[in-house]
């Protein structure tokens, strides 16, 4: 495995050259756009908006999106004083996710061998130690600047890696939004589950508000005791039916869930079983399933009651045992009864939002 100075040494010779974020001793374009107020270039990067989180880093669209961290590449290295403005919105957030283009061509896709493991593991490693190295390392005032984290984590040199994450979150004091995906390896690969403590029991991350996370990548969890929003990405279904207890002991005080996929299947709990344990949390505002079923006016009528609850996301997934009409008819109902409109500004009221896929 390599350490993490030899990933940072293989990537040094591309690095661009490094000018201090202050430069007030330096003569600086008094003309032009590098002269304009931060209001006019707060609106010029609206046009480049940042990829809403979470997402699937399989569905991606990077297109719409994509520009936006190069366009700022190339302000900070046009002169001084756009340097001082774009640094600080480049640096905004740490990304790394596929086919991420990189300047000089995109990342590899995604893909695995028959055994569930990467063929593009080393690209990604490479990248994430490259920012990480960027904002503690070689410019580290830029590392209060970090309000985002969204990275895709491969097993490669893993036990150097993660404890390097680990640390570097720790030195990042704005850091509020973790979208962490780490690779599910199953009975082939990689231990997570023993990795994910020894990296991070040395640290507390008081600062992050929201998490987005795959399954094995919960233990982070338990270091980040002021999450209010968590959203499971890529749950897997055979440790479904104690996501919500392990999410209830280590976020007790969450007000945002989504999504906790419910099976349809022989065999599988029932959705009364995912509903009583909702019911247990008592701050939660805004909860999403994916189900496989329709569920019961008696679940639903439960849920409705739940005193803090104002937002209710079902993603039903259609398959041959009902039709659309059917959802359709359901959906109308239960907003005629349970999940009546009302005024957004009355405590009470409760929105039911229906997605039929």
């Amino acid at each position: 495995m390599a350490s993490t100075r030899q990933l940072r040494s293989s990537k040094r010779r591309t690095t661009t050259q490094s000018w201090p974020i202050s430069s007030k001793d330096q003569p600086s374009n008094t003309k032009g756009l590098p002269c304009l107020a931060d209001e006019l270039y707060l609106e010029i990067l609206s046009h480049f908006p940042p990829f809403p989180l979470p997402i699937n880093h399989k569905t991606r669209d990077i297109q719409p999106y994509g520009d936006r961290r190069l366009v700022l590449d190339a302000l900070s290295q046009t002169c001084r004083a756009l340097r001082r403005v774009s640094l600080r919105y480049r640096w905004q957030r740490i990304e790394v996710y596929s086919e991420m283009d990189l300047g000089k061509g995109p990342l590899p896709k995604v893909r695995h061998n028959s055994r569930g493991v990467s063929t593009c593991s080393k690209a990604y490693a490479e990248e994430l130690v490259r920012q990480l190295e960027v904002v503690t390392v070689r410019e580290p005032a830029l590392a209060e600047f970090v309000d985002v984290l969204d990275i895709y984590v491969t097993d490669y040199s893993a036990k150097t890696i993660v404890p390097e994450l680990a640390r570097c979150m720790s030195l990042m004091p704005n850091l509020h939004t973790i979208q962490i995906y780490l690779e599910w390896k199953g009975i082939f690969g990689f231990d997570y589950a023993q990795l994910i403590p020894c990296g991070f029991h040395r640290y507390v991350y008081p600062q992050i508000r929201t998490a987005c996370v795959s399954m094995n990548a919960f233990p982070i969890l338990s270091r980040a005791p002021n999450v209010k929003a968590l959203h499971v990405l890529k749950p897997n279904l055979r440790y479904t039916s104690g996501l919500l207890e392990y999410i209830k002991s280590i976020t007790p005080s969450i007000n945002i869930l989504g999504a906790i996929p419910v099976s349809a299947g022989a065999g599988e709990k029932p959705f009364s079983y995912y509903v009583d344990k909702i019911l247990l949390f008592r701050d939660l505002q805004d909860v999403k399933f994916k189900l496989g079923i329709i569920p019961s006016d008696a679940d639903m009528e439960a849920l409705s009651k739940m005193p803090s609850l104002r937002v209710l996301r079902l993603l039903i997934h259609l398959n041959h045992a009902f039709n659309q009409r059917l959802v359709e008819d359901w959906e109308s109902r239960m907003k005629t009864t349970l999940f009546k409109a009302s005024d957004s500004s009355d405590e009470s009221s409760k929105q039911l939002i229906v997605t039929i896929a």
